[in-house]
């Protein structure tokens, strides 16, 4: 099976799950394209898809935190498949962002890296996009070798503070009404408190839990999840 047969499963079946998540990540580029005419006659068309493609990125970057708690609530395994797929779709829309805003700038590189470096909100959204970069990078099965699985965690295990970041850009340059950046930051809180009160229970039962040997204790911190 091709790598970009996106729609297929590890074992080259046609997969359900990943239609309807690559529908997901398409459907945002569908909308852009109906609403075409209204962008495209709007006071700053440019910036308009700028704002889109930010706010998608960091809609996306929430959904891939929410495979884990989903998949443990629902007690669904297979929507593990998915996460990567959703975690490189949320970086293609934050390098989308990135690219129209050079060309905001008329793609003049110094004038660029000039509004990047004197303004925060910029700068921490610059950040957010590094942190992004470098866990779509490591994204394939041949950097979790390379790294090996412990540092290969921990390096994403980041995501959470650069969802952070992303939330912090979010607000700062949201100019008047915060109602949707608000009730964004609710939700990854929710997320975010979701994981560590599975983590701490997790942790609880292996300290409580009587000994079964060693095999028994190996398979239970294999189920651990960050």
């Amino acid at each position: 099976m091709h790598s970009w047969q996106l729609w297929r499963d590890r074992r080259g079946r046609l997969s359900a799950l990943r239609l309807a998540a690559l529908a997901l990540l398409l459907t945002p580029l569908a909308k852009a394209v109906f609403d075409a005419g209204a962008i495209a006659h709007g006071a700053r068309p440019l910036n308009d898809l700028i704002h889109r493609a930010g706010f998608w990125a960091l809609a996306f970057l929430g959904v891939t935190l929410a495979v884990t708690p989903f998949r443990r609530i629902f007690r669904y395994g297979n929507l593990i498949e998915i996460r990567r797929m959703l975690g490189v779709g949320t970086f293609c829309y934050i390098a989308v962002h990135l690219a129209l805003f050079f060309a905001d700038q008329s793609y003049s590189v110094a004038k660029f890296f000039h509004e990047i470096t004197h303004r925060v909100y910029l700068i921490i959204g610059a950040m957010a996009w590094l942190g992004l970069a470098a866990l779509a990078a490591t994204s394939t099965d041949g950097m979790v070798r390379r790294l090996g699985g412990l540092r290969w965690r921990r390096l994403h295990q980041t995501i959470y503070l650069i969802a952070l970041l992303g939330l912090i850009h979010y607000f700062q340059q949201t100019k008047a009404d915060v109602t949707v950046p608000t009730f964004a930051a609710g939700l990854f809180l929710w997320l975010i408190g979701y994981r560590v009160l599975a983590w701490w229970q997790d942790t609880s039962a292996l300290s409580t839990r009587p000994s079964g040997g060693v095999a028994d204790l190996v398979a239970t911190i294999r189920n651990l999840k960050p």
